[in-house]
């Protein structure tokens, strides 16, 4: 059996650090996590999104602090070893570029076609 981790996602990790109800609990799960030698995973897809979003609310400054705090914090930022774990998934592409054509009420056109 596969040892227990955490998996956050850019959310939890903003509620944390912009001291909103939910990073109670995530304060609450990296301390049982570090007491516990769980491991907390978060995606660097995640954690560009978390510094894309502090940098457009508060600037560059407070976004380049946060992803030093980030860093920090008891959080392994999943990399190129585990990049190959969804390549037995659909590709997600298709469906962001299909929806973006949907959304927008355009034809949609590909390189093949």
């Amino acid at each position: 059996m596969k040892k227990p981790s955490y998996v956050l996602d850019s959310f939890a990790v903003l509620a944390y650090f912009q001291a909103e109800p939910g990073g109670v609990k995530v304060k609450s799960l990296l301390k049982k996590a570090s007491a516990e030698n769980v491991p907390a995973f978060l995606s660097l897809i995640n954690l560009g999104e978390i510094i894309y979003i502090t940098e457009r609310k508060m600037g560059r400054d407070i976004a380049e602090n946060t992803l030093e705090d980030i860093l920090r914090l008891p959080i392994q930022i999943a990399d190129r070893r585990h990049s190959s774990l969804p390549s037995s998934l659909p590709p997600l592409s298709p469906w962001w570029w299909a929806a973006l054509h949907v959304y927008e009420g355009s034809r949609g056109k590909t390189g093949i076609d």
